[in-house]
């Protein structure tokens, strides 16, 4: 199997199969190692201050024949060949025809150079903007490096050591100013998708909406269960954590809610909606069936649309369920996300 040795053994725990999430990492991995190839035969000043980042569902171990490329290109500081980060745009492009992906949105978001100073020196305060934010906290989220690895792992410490500043070595307490960054980047993307669909003439309204309620929404959900359960609030803990595919990090749950069912059946929606969701999304004639819907409640109770919406229904209770009512997550949750 492909899958990464956490879900796998969630999966054996809760009595559950994840055929489709099983290929889709193996998709995933082959395309991350074939882009790690291909990038170093065609770029090959690797002694250059330059990385190559895959994002999304890539990084998430959750690809399928409808992914994005999302790609940044990370410079770590000044070089007298100022071309190189250009000649790797360029490279990455030319990756999305070669492994038939799609290229990065419009957005600005992704396909674009990136400092690695202003990923660590900008946190909060007017500097830090909606776009330092996102791609900051992202990178955290769902991030792999195809082109230098040592780079990544340096500026994910580096990003991490900035975030425990002042915080006591190897505390058991949350790490406070991390967990609020999250929490901050889950509020402005929803606030962002409203204001993206007011602006947007033709927003593909359905097909926003759910990735908002199911696969963005666990997104962040594996780093607050990571945050609201550490043990030990250290670089390399959370280097080990971070590193891991958003879904391992819920998965890592499952030993630990061990003697609470409410918590073990809640974990099992969870990992069977992320199932049905990475299976949705990959489907294209699912796709193009939600994205014409323009309101929740228009779609007929049996429509594909209206089925998702009532399965991030469940997704959602289940949430509640473990975050708020189970002994592993439910004082944290309650001290760490209310005020």
């Amino acid at each position: 199997m492909a899958l990464h040795p956490a879900l796998e053994a969630a999966a054996n725990q809760l009595g559950i199969e994840l055929p489709y999430l099983d290929a889709a990492a193996e998709r995933s991995l082959n395309i991350q190692k074939e882009a790690t190839e291909r990038l170093r035969e065609r770029v090959v000043h690797t002694d250059l201050p330059l990385d190559v980042l895959a994002m999304g569902s890539i990084a998430r171990q959750e690809a399928s024949a409808e992914s994005d490329l999302d790609y940044l290109v990370i410079s770590y500081g000044l070089t007298d060949e100022v071309d190189r980060a250009r000649a790797l745009i360029a490279a990455a492009d030319d990756l999305c025809d070669e492994l038939a992906l799609s290229k990065p949105g419009r957005t600005g978001m992704f396909g674009e150079v990136v400092a690695a100073s202003e990923l660590v020196e900008r946190i909060g305060l007017e500097q830090d903007t909606n776009l330092t934010h996102s791609r900051r906290i992202l990178l955290l989220a769902e991030s792999v490096s195809v082109y230098q690895p040592e780079l990544h792992e340096k500026l994910l410490k580096s990003i991490l050591q900035r975030y425990l500043y002042g915080h006591h070595a190897k505390s058991r307490d949350v790490p406070r100013f991390l967990l609020n960054d999250v929490v901050r980047y889950w509020r402005t993307m929803t606030v962002d998708y409203e204001a993206k669909r007011w602006h947007t003439v033709k927003p593909e309204w359905g097909l926003r909406y759910l990735k908002l309620i199911s696969s963005r929404k666990l997104l962040c959900v594996s780093l607050l269960a990571t945050l609201l359960t550490c043990d030990e609030a250290t670089v390399d803990h959370l280097y080990d954590q971070v590193t891991l595919p958003p879904l391992a990090r819920i998965a890592r749950l499952a030993p630990r809610l061990e003697g609470e069912p409410a918590g073990l059946d809640a974990l099992r929606t969870v990992l069977e909606s992320a199932e049905y969701f990475a299976e949705a999304f990959a489907d294209s004639e699912f796709r193009n069936d939600v994205k014409d819907v323009s309101d929740s409640h228009s779609p007929p109770p049996d429509s594909r649309f209206a089925k998702s919406k009532e399965r991030a229904r469940s997704l959602q209770n289940a949430l509640e369920t473990m975050f708020l009512d189970t002994e592993l997550l439910g004082r944290t949750s309650r001290q760490y996300l209310t005020f």
